[in-house]
């Protein structure tokens, strides 16, 4: 696949397929990412429509310097976080629900191995759910950095972009995430 600063002078110089490859590039990572954030299918689809329309409005915008994958998940991170404030209804997940299987007939053995996956379904989900609550419970100021770095992986600068703050800022807040968290853990159990 071609470089994004490639494909973005391609379009800027008129090929509208070149953006299409920038969609195909990123449309997962940020429908995941603003699905975390929402925890809402519909809305994270929205966001990422939303994320692209802006992005590709204001292409000319966009500074060389940047990582354009920076630029997109501020978009992605301003459009939830304005759709989140209107809706006054936060609710975070990690996963997206898992899919059920069809009916089929089944030896003995493969009911065996599907009771013990259901039963390894149910931990993992149960896990998923105190994973979330711990989340949605974190303040927005710390929730936000602390998935961008520990699912998303960016660096504290490029956090530090997208959220418009200091280095050192977002060093805090992901800290405080994790000690919130800690402490937060250490009280349910």
């Amino acid at each position: 696949m071609k470089d994004d600063l490639v494909l973005i002078k391609e379009v800027l110089d008129g090929n509208r397929d070149a953006f299409t490859l920038l969609i195909e590039k990123y449309k997962d990572k940020i429908f995941n990412y603003s699905y975390r954030l929402s925890g809402n299918r519909n809305d994270a689809e929205d966001i990422v429509q939303d994320t692209f329309i802006n992005a590709y409005s204001h292409l000319d915008k966009f500074k060389i310097e940047y990582k354009f994958s920076t630029w997109l998940f501020t978009i992605a991170t301003n459009i939830t976080k304005n759709k989140l404030k209107r809706k006054k209804v936060i609710c975070y997940t990690l996963d997206v629900p898992v899919d059920t299987e069809n009916d089929e007939h089944l030896s003995r053995e493969q009911v065996m191995a599907s009771a013990e996956q259901v039963e390894t379904n149910i931990e993992s989900e149960e896990k998923s759910r105190f994973v979330s609550e711990m989340l949605n419970w974190l303040p927005e100021k710390y929730r936000v950095p602390f998935l961008l770095k520990h699912k998303e992986e960016y660096s504290y600068e490029e956090i530090a972009g997208m959220i418009k703050e200091s280095v050192s800022t977002v060093k805090i807040r992901i800290y405080r995430a994790r000690e919130m968290l800690t402490g937060k853990f250490k009280d349910r159990m």
